[in-house]
């Protein structure tokens, strides 16, 4: 009964070990998912339907045709400038604030600004934009602005047209702010600022009788309150954690885009004392009249340049042909000459220095390999300790605590050994 009793802790013993390393890395795992995400300020394109969509990013233009480019995923940066062709609509996830915006058909925007502490703000440059905007205290502010006209909210559902209406005869460019739910504070140039509770609106058409008649707040037009219920969102706000698990690849998308949005470090300016260099003697154009004036050294005295060497005098002779023959510089010259021939063929140019730098480098390599030789020794030495310590505390059925005593201290020398093992096949520091 004993022994069955130490075979069955021995089994959840092991069966803990493993959940341990099992469970461990998988900690790890979830509490950096969604990491490389959190906290970052970004959009990123959460549905698309319809037909074609711009993108124009640091001077690059480019066009993504839905019917055969997924561009849900796409992460967009402060600066880009969106458009949507007609019959096409999008829905963009702005964060760290989880703020869903939908896009209409034939809407050109630019994503201006987007801060850490949740604030955002959008250029409409025409079309109509609807954001929904979760409340949450202490945030900044989201805007949309378009023409003169600034929509600002904390936590509302309400929407920015810029487009062209008719008015009699004429087109005439009108900005619209509605409200669905909550409220809204809205800007205009030449007027008082309004804010706007759910289901109301206001209109800035730009016309001259507008600047003299300052509109008013209104009931919300029906036309617009059933444009927006047919194209309504589809996509609720996500977190970070969620928005990583649909799109895999966008916490590299993202720092693949930032990184060429960089701009490149600017060059170090060369020092005031760098003087080029020249391959050969400057001539210097001789004076009209008149001395030649002493150059002006531009470098601080520390750094002053030495005064050039005065040049070389003539070589003197070193052959024996530049002696008249059976002078005695001629017999000294050709017996040096025979001396260092000699000397050369006897020893060799420079293999001392070469044959002492191979000893020392095969003597290295001699002592490391004995030094692993000796450590692998020692790990399997090591490792047979540890695995008869461990069976010898599996079959301690007497003493519960020795037999624990045992088995961990058996399970760290075995690990121990196979990582002083494991060790040793690390690639030669010397070659």
């Amino acid at each position: 009964m004993t022994y069955i009793i130490k075979v069955r802790k021995g089994r959840i013993l092991l069966l803990a070990a493993k959940a341990f390393f099992l469970l461990v890395p998988a900690f790890f795992t979830a509490a950096e998912a969604g990491g490389r995400l959190s906290g970052q300020s970004f959009g990123v394109i959460v549905y698309a339907q319809g037909h074609e969509v711009t993108l124009l990013r640091r001077g690059v233009y480019r066009s993504f045709d839905l019917r055969v480019t997924e561009v849900a995923g796409m992460p967009l940066l402060v600066g880009d400038l969106i458009g949507t062709e007609n019959g096409t609509f999008l829905e963009i996830q702005l964060f760290p604030r989880d703020t869903i915006v939908k896009i209409a058909e034939n809407t050109t925007f630019t994503l201006g600004e987007l801060s850490p502490g949740g604030g955002a703000a959008i250029d409409l440059a025409y079309g109509r934009i609807r954001s929904k905007i979760e409340k949450f205290a202490g945030r900044e502010p989201f805007s949309i602005r378009g023409r003169g006209t600034v929509a600002g909210v904390r936590g509302t559902d309400f929407g920015f047209d810029y487009i062209v209406e008719r008015d009699g005869a004429d087109m005439v460019s009108v900005a619209k702010v509605y409200c669905f739910e909550g409220s809204v504070e809205v800007l205009s140039s030449g007027a008082s600022p309004r804010v706007l509770d759910g289901g109301e609106m206001i209109s800035f058409p730009e016309t001259a009788a507008a600047e003299e008649n300052p509109p008013e707040v209104k009931a919300l037009e029906p036309a617009v309150a059933a444009y927006w219920t047919r194209n309504d969102f589809r996509t609720t706000p996500k977190t970070a954690e969620e928005i990583e698990r649909i799109y895999p690849e966008l916490p590299g998308k993202l720092e693949k885009e930032r990184e060429a949005a960089a701009p490149p470090p600017a060059p170090l300016p060369a020092p005031a004392s760098e003087v080029p260099e020249t391959s050969g003697p400057v001539s210097l154009p001789a004076a009209a009249a008149g001395p030649v004036p002493a150059a002006r050294d531009p470098s601080p005295p520390f750094m002053s340049l030495p005064a050039p060497e005065p040049p070389a005098p003539a070589a003197e002779a070193t052959a024996a042909s530049d002696f008249p023959a059976g002078s005695p510089g001629a017999a000294d010259v050709a017996r040096d000459s025979a001396q260092e021939t000699e000397d050369i063929s006897r020893t060799g140019a420079g293999s001392a220095p070469e044959k002492d730098f191979e000893k020392d480098l095969a003597d290295s390599l001699r002592e490391l390999r004995l030094e692993r030789t000796r450590t692998r020794v020692g790990s399997f030495g090591l490792f047979a300790i540890g695995a008869a310590a461990f069976i010898v505390g599996m079959n301690a059925d007497n003493d519960f605590t020795a037999g624990m005593t045992l088995m961990i201290s058996g399970g760290i020398m075995s690990l121990t050994g196979i990582g002083m093992f494991g060790s040793t096949f690390i690639e030669d520091p010397v070659r």
